[in-house]
């Protein structure tokens, strides 16, 4: 809908201004650090929780502004490096539920952007104008970590999720089961057909093109005396 379209388009402005903010740390100036970090984790939760009941395939919108209010929430609380660097995965983990797609790789890349960029510019002095040279060598290595945390989280997430739905056999259900019985195409359609076939024009088969579940088409004759 046009509607929602809309929505999106304004929920991904508003988390591009979110990601300048915690890129240029202007949660830097706020006064209680746990106050704030708790509100935008709540927004967080909110949005993942209440707004997608209606919708279980939301806009890409709505995934970029969770992992924005997420972002800020982990700013704040002292980044990658600090102790609510464990909502990276919850975050993963939650955009990699079965009916929620979206940008996964672009959000961990914007958000290790912003690990490595955001102790960088707070303790150089790029934002002030003075920058020091000896100040960016000190928090360089600990930013190239905090850089990698959120890719980190994404590909042990992907891992994860991936080694349970392989390893996990999922019973089949009874439609599942009738769908198999039942006969499909090419089956449904050469039994139907050869004795037609057969007593028209004498004919003993048909020979049809049949494809797999690996896309290989092979050339199968059904037999009428089969």
């Amino acid at each position: 809908m046009v509607k929602d379209r809309i929505l999106g388009n304004i929920l991904l402005v508003i988390s591009a201004l979110i990601v300048l903010f915690n890129a240029t740390i202007v949660t830097d100036r706020l006064t209680d650090p746990f106050l704030y970090g708790s509100l935008f984790l709540l927004a967080a939760v909110v949005i993942a929780v209440i707004l997608l009941k209606r919708d279980s395939t939301p806009q890409t919108g709505v995934i970029f502004i969770t992992a924005a209010l997420v972002n800020s929430a982990v700013q704040i609380w002292g980044g990658a490096l600090g102790p609510a660097a464990f909502l990276y995965p919850l975050l993963f983990l939650w955009m990699k539920r079965d009916s929620i797609g979206g940008p996964v790789l672009t959000i961990a890349g914007v958000l290790g952007a912003i690990e490595f960029a955001a102790p960088v510019i707070s303790s150089t002095g790029i934002k002030s104008g003075s920058f020091d040279l000896s100040s960016f060598l000190d928090v360089l290595v600990g930013a190239l970590v905090a850089g990698t945390i959120p890719l980190v989280s994404m590909s042990a997430v992907e891992y994860l999720t991936g080694e349970r739905s392989s390893g996990v056999h999922r019973s089949k259900t009874i439609g599942e089961e009738t769908a198999e019985r039942t006969p499909q195409f090419p089956d449904d359609v050469a039994r139907s057909l050869i004795p037609i076939i057969k007593t028209s024009t004498g004919a003993h088969g048909i020979f049809l093109f049949v494809r797999d579940r690996r896309d290989v088409w092979t050339l199968n004759e059904f037999a009428a005396d089969s």
